[in-house]
């Protein structure tokens, strides 16, 4: 018995450090399990922050973009409204500008209007305050003339429509028409003016009216002289007078003349020829060497044959085939 339990109590000592030894071991595990989860709570934790972070930077960058988003539309409606007042100002401005061209536009024609009937007014004062001899209808109611009432009478239709630019544009024609009605008419009187100082030097007429001629020749060299400096109204002028001086010294003489010409006359009767072709008219008829040699004396064939016309008091008014008398 003794030895047994001795054996027992031996062993029991023996067998004390394992148990002591199995507990230790069991701690260290527990203790890095611990470590293990603090370590993985820690990297949790961690991760959780980092998401945190990601997610505040993202809603960071959310309010950002918002911000310039936002920015962005402020920006643009600035913008727009700049371009609104732009816009408003330039539509302002032209409508200043379109104001200034109607009363410009206005304003030239009042002036071109005014100053064709300044034109017509001077030519009508030469024609009745300077000047003795009566200007033919033939040649001072010519295309040109005609034309400038026409476009003078558009041109205040046209104004009183309210189209100044239209209305501008056609005063400008008749201001020019009316200008080559004048050269066309003194370019006229200075042909006959020309015609009757070659008149005075065939038949040397100086030698008995030398003062008369060399009158007539002043006068028409001033009416070339006028003419080259487009001075229409004034070249009428001179050459008017030049015609009045040798006219009267051609009546006196009774002399004309010769110019070599084709025409259809029997007798003491002329036929009249086409105007587009011959410009068959009393004035020019008139001036025929076998009529009367002088244009000037173109009412004594009216007066003889106005009851053959189609208008008695139109003298410009005569057809082609008409006989016409040649009283002598």
């Amino acid at each position: 018995m003794s030895r047994i339990f001795a054996f027992l109590v031996i062993l029991s000592i023996l067998l004390i450090p394992v148990s002591v030894f199995a507990n230790d071991d069991q701690e260290e595990i527990v203790q890095q399990e611990e470590i293990v989860q603090e370590e993985e709570i820690a990297q949790l934790e961690e991760v959780e922050q980092q998401e945190e972070i990601v997610q505040l930077e993202e809603i960071e960058q959310q309010e950002e973009i918002v911000q310039q988003e936002e920015v962005a539309q402020q920006e643009e409606i600035a913008q727009q409204e700049e371009v609104e007042q732009q816009e408003e100002i330039a539509q302002q401005e032209e409508i200043v500008q379109e104001e200034e061209v109607v009363a410009q536009q206005e304003e030239i024609v009042q002036e071109e209007v005014a100053q064709q009937e300044e034109i017509a007014q001077q030519a009508e004062v030469v024609q009745q305050e300077e000047s003795a001899i009566p200007i033919p209808q033939s040649i001072q109611n010519n295309q040109f003339y005609v034309e400038s009432i026409r476009l003078t009478k558009l041109a205040q239709d046209t104004y009183e429509y309210g189209d100044y630019e239209a209305s501008a544009g056609f005063a400008e024609e008749a201001v020019r028409f009316a200008q080559l009605s004048d050269e066309f008419v003194s370019e006229k009187l200075i042909e006959e003016a020309k015609r009757l100082v070659d008149w005075a030097d065939f038949y040397n007429i100086a030698e008995r009216h030398p003062h008369n001629v060399q009158l007539g020749k002043d006068h028409y060299e001033n009416a070339v002289a006028f003419y080259s400096e487009d001075a229409w109204l004034e070249a009428s002028d001179s050459a008017i007078k030049s015609i009045e001086v040798l006219s009267v010294l051609q009546a006196g003489t009774g002399t004309v003349v010769a110019r070599p010409t084709t025409t259809t006359t029997t007798g003491d009767q002329y036929t009249v020829r086409t105007w587009a072709v011959e410009r068959d008219c009393f004035w020019i008829i008139a001036g025929y060497d076998w009529v009367y040699g002088d244009p000037w004396k173109w009412r004594i064939l009216y007066e003889a044959n106005k009851h053959k016309i189609p208008d008695p008091n139109n003298p410009d008014l005569i057809e082609p085939g008409t006989i016409l008398d040649i009283p002598r």
